[in-house]
C-alpha cells in the first residue's frame, strides 16, 4: 500500500508485506540503530489500518555491541570491532599483530556471527603491513628512514639528502595509498648533502674480504659479512674499493679504510 511505503521510506534495508483481511503487517530485514527501530514501529503503528505487526527487524548496533562484547575478551583481537556504514552491511576493520592471530579471529567469526554474507572482512595484520613498508621504503633507497607504526598510524623519521625531496616526496605518495594505513606522521628532515667524507676508520674493523677477479663482492665489519647495498647502522655501502670502504646515510658520505694482504 502507499501509505506503507511513504512510512518506510526512511528504511530501505527493511521489507514488508501486509495482510489486508486481517490487518496484519510482516517486516523484516535491518536497521542502524534502536532509535531507528523505534521511530520505524512508532510510524508504522500510527496507520489506522495496521491492526499488528510481525517484527523480524534487527538492529545492527545491537550486534556491534555483541559482537564487539566477545572480541575485546581476547587481547589479540582488542585493535578489531564491528560497524556499519549502511544497515544490513557489516564491516570488522582494526588491526592484529601477527597473521595466526588474524586467522583465528576469522575462523572465530566464521563460527559467530550469523551475517557473514554481510560482512567484510578488512582486519590489516601489522607485521605484513610493516613488512611492505620496509619493502617500500627500501626500494626507493631510504633504507636510513626509521617508522613506527600502531593502529595504522605511520610515524617516519631520520634524515634524507636534500637532494632525494622530491623522490621522498613520491614514496610519501605510495606510502598513503598502502592498505591498512590511515595516517601518515612525517618527521623527517630534509639535510643538504657534502662531498666531504668522513673517515671512520677508528670505529670498525675489517677482518676479511672476498674478491671477484680484482672486485671486492664481500667485506666482513665486526665479524658481518655485508656487501654492496647493505647498511651498517643505518649507512648504506656504495662501493668496496680494493683497501677502502665508502658508505651514505643522510647525503653524508662516509669511508673506512682497511688493508687485507
Amino acid at each position: 500500500m502507499l501509505q506503507i511505503s511513504k512510512a518506510m521510506k526512511n528504511f530501505p534495508e527493511v521489507e514488508y508485506s501486509f495482510n489486508a483481511s486481517n490487518g496484519k503487517l510482516f517486516i523484516l530485514g535491518h536497521v542502524m540503530t534502536e532509535i531507528d527501530h523505534q521511530e520505524m514501529v512508532y510510524t508504522l503503528h500510527s496507520l489506522p489500518f495496521v491492526q499488528s505487526i510481525e517484527n523480524n527487524v534487527i538492529i545492527d548496533e545491537l550486534v556491534w555491541e555483541n559482537t564487539n562484547a566477545l572480541l575485546v575478551k581476547t587481547a589479540a583481537w582488542r585493535g578489531v570491532n564491528l560497524t556499519s556504514l549502511i544497515p544490513g552491511h557489516f564491516i570488522l576493520r582494526g588491526y592484529v599483530q601477527k597473521l595466526d592471530e588474524a586467522i583465528k579471529l576469522s575462523e572465530y567469526i566464521n563460527l559467530n556471527f550469523p551475517y557473514l554474507d554481510k560482512l567484510d572482512n578488512q582486519v590489516v595484520v601489522e607485521n605484513t603491513l610493516e613488512a611492505n613498508i620496509q619493502s617500500i621504503l627500501a626500494e626507493k633507497q631510504f633504507e636510513s628512514v626509521t617508522f613506527q607504526l600502531a593502529n595504522g598510524e605511520l610515524i617516519l623519521s631520520g634524515r634524507v639528502g636534500s637532494n632525494m625531496q622530491k623522490e621522498f616526496n613520491d614514496t610519501i605518495t605510495i606510502l598513503k595509498k598502502v592498505k591498512g594505513i590511515r595516517l601518515i606522521k612525517n618527521f623527517v628532515v630534509f639535510t643538504a648533502p657534502t662531498n666531504q667524507t668522513i673517515d671512520i676508520t677508528s670505529k670498525y674493523k675489517v677482518t676479511g674480504s672476498s674478491k671477484y677477479g680484482k672486485v671486492n663482492q664481500y667485506i666482513v665489519i665486526n665479524g658481518k659479512i655485508l656487501s654492496k647495498g647493505d647498511t651498517l647502522n643505518g649507512m648504506t655501502i656504495t662501493h668496496i674499493d680494493q683497501n677502502t670502504i665508502f658508505l651514505e646515510k643522510d647525503g653524508i658520505k662516509y669511508k673506512i679504510n682497511y688493508n687485507q694482504q
